[in-house]
Order: structure tokens, then sequence, then C-alpha cells
């Protein structure tokens, strides 16, 4: 599971190190973690190590 404050301080849906698995990778840049940055929701998934997830509807997420 990913840091929640994390995830709401994104301000943009792209890719991303992963907080999980990044530190155990030979390349340890690479930006295996899509995240998608939608009004009601932050979805999350890592071509890496699988992890997946969100954050929906928590207080419209992020203040607009």
């Amino acid at each position: 599971m990913l840091d929640k404050a994390w995830l709401k301080s994104l301000t943009y849906s792209g890719k991303y190190k992963c907080p999980e698995c990044s530190h155990k990778r030979r390349n340890k840049r690479d930006r295996s973690l899509s995240i998608t940055i939608k009004s009601d929701c932050v979805l999350y998934f890592c071509h890496h190590c699988n992890i997946k997830g969100g954050l929906f509807n928590e207080e419209n997420i992020r203040q607009h």
C-alpha cells in the first residue's frame, strides 16, 4: 500500500519511481509506477512489482 499523503501530494498523472520496489532493483531510477489522477480518485499500478490500488472520493482528493 502506498502512502496516502504522498498520493494526495501528486499534481499530475504520469510515471514515477515506485516506493515499494525501486530500492530493490538494479535500475533504481526506472519509473515503473503509473499514476492516474482524476477529479474523484487517484489510481496507481507498478509495472514491475504489480502493486495496484487507489484513493477514491476522499473529499475530492485535491482541493481545486
